[in-house]
């Protein structure tokens, strides 16, 4: 073959391919239309304004990330212990950095051998990104205070699964770095290693809108009506860092300023000064006083959101003050968090996804229940869902859960009730 992979006889010998005579070789066509590195720098934006709301906003962990930072990477963020909850312990050393690296991927799951060439920093010229990528495992050799994640849209093998995580700060435990990744290193050091190594895998463009429209509802209060173009704006600030506006750092003032811009607030839920207590409030509020753990379940549009945010502020403004920790740390850490001196309510929204069932709901499933059994005085669980997704998650999860469910309908509301809420 020549270098336009031509057979050496033939018409075409000699001459430069043309549309005339059978268009550019096989070998220099793409798959489909568009430009594959576009669409990578795309998706980095888009996890990028996920990463940020969650660090800066729902998590309270970060003040600010940096974006493309000179770790060659796409996003670093000092950050705040997850199980401490408190921004102001990275000043005292309880943090870590977490460096985040997005990369898509078409027509196959992620092996093994493909993701230990991205730990080891093996083929890393990437052309799109404008210069190489740094080996992670190396990275994190020599920074203990770092932690590596790999988002990626598309899922990976079986053999990665136990580094696979749902979450930011879904830091797993597993006793060695994934296959093909483990010759330049010792025992002790690979488990080491692996502990500090997180997959978010299937994170498409969908899941990650869905998310960060979670994230504007729940956490910036801003009108549904508004978020595309809150969207739009949260992307054009981080689009401005890659090309190396305000030397690539987006911090919490920034943020919120968008936030505000569309009419969003971080201050508790203006709509709770119209609250409309439903005849299973006091239920409710008694089984999370008594039994310490509530699942608030029902119909959409019933107030299960506005209910569960009301029982929180109380406790966060009680004595003792409850500390709060959402269903985005995963199962992981709220079990770590079971262990320690805070009280701290695990206010779980949607666990299992809020229109239907999410990757990764079957470990919530599968956990808990067990999670619940362990609820106390100072380790308070409040829980909501949808029932029709309660239901989807299955039989068995509901029946386990039956105890602490307690259901809001529409009929626990009466006519001038109801005139009042959707008036």
């Amino acid at each position: 073959m020549d270098e336009d992979g031509v057979g050496a006889t033939g018409s075409t010998k000699g001459k430069r391919r043309t549309a005339a005579n059978g268009g550019e070789p096989a070998a220099r066509l793409r798959p489909k239309a568009g430009n594959p590195g576009y669409a990578g720098y795309e998706y980095q934006i888009t996890v990028s304004v996920w990463v940020g709301l969650d660090l800066m906003l729902v998590k309270g962990a970060a003040s600010q990330v940096s974006i493309e930072p000179r770790s060659d990477e796409d996003l670093e963020a000092a950050v705040a212990d997850p199980d401490s909850g408190l921004l102001e312990s990275t000043a005292a050393g309880d943090g870590f950095d977490l460096v985040l690296q997005a990369k898509t991927r078409s027509g196959a799951p992620w092996t093994a051998a493909a993701i230990a060439d991205v730990l080891l920093g093996k083929g890393n010229d990437d052309a799109s990104k404008g210069g190489k990528r740094s080996r992670p495992l190396a990275m994190l050799e020599a920074d203990e205070r770092r932690r590596y994640v790999f988002v990626t849209n598309e899922a990976s093998g079986d053999a990665l699964r136990a580094h696979e995580g749902d979450h930011l700060f879904d830091f797993a435990e597993p006793t060695d770095l994934p296959p093909h990744a483990r010759d330049d290193f010792e025992p002790e050091a690979r488990k080491a290693l692996a502990q500090r190594v997180l997959l978010l895998t299937g994170l498409t463009e969908e899941v990650l809108l869905g998310r960060i429209s979670t994230q504007l509802e729940q956490h910036g209060h801003i009108p549904q009506a508004k978020h595309a173009e809150c969207v739009r704006d949260l992307r054009d600030l981080v689009r401005e860092r890659i090309r190396g506006g305000h030397g690539g750092v987006w911090n919490r003032d920034e943020l919120v300023a968008v936030l505000v811009a569309h009419g969003g607030s971080i201050a508790p839920r203006r709509d709770m000064d119209h609250y409309v207590r439903p005849a299973s409030y006091e239920a409710i509020k008694r089984k999370l006083e008594r039994e310490h753990a509530v699942v608030i379940a029902g119909p959409s549009g019933t107030g299960k959101t506005l209910t569960a945010d009301i029982l929180e502020l109380e406790l966060r403004s009680g004595v003792p003050a409850f500390e709060v920790v959402g269903e985005e740390h995963g199962p992981g850490p709220v079990r770590r968090s079971l262990s320690d001196g805070r009280s701290v309510l695990f206010h779980l929204r949607d666990p299992w996804g809020g229109n239907r069932l999410t990757p990764g709901a079957d470990r919530w499933s599968s956990e808990l229940p067990k999670l619940l059994e362990l609820a106390g005085a100072g380790k308070k669980f409040l829980v909501t869902s949808r029932s029709d997704v309660l239901d989807s998650a299955g039989i068995q999860l509901t029946r386990a859960l039956d105890p602490y469910i307690e259901w809001i309908r529409l009929e626990d509301y009466t006519p001038s009730q109801l005139a009042e809420i959707y008036v």
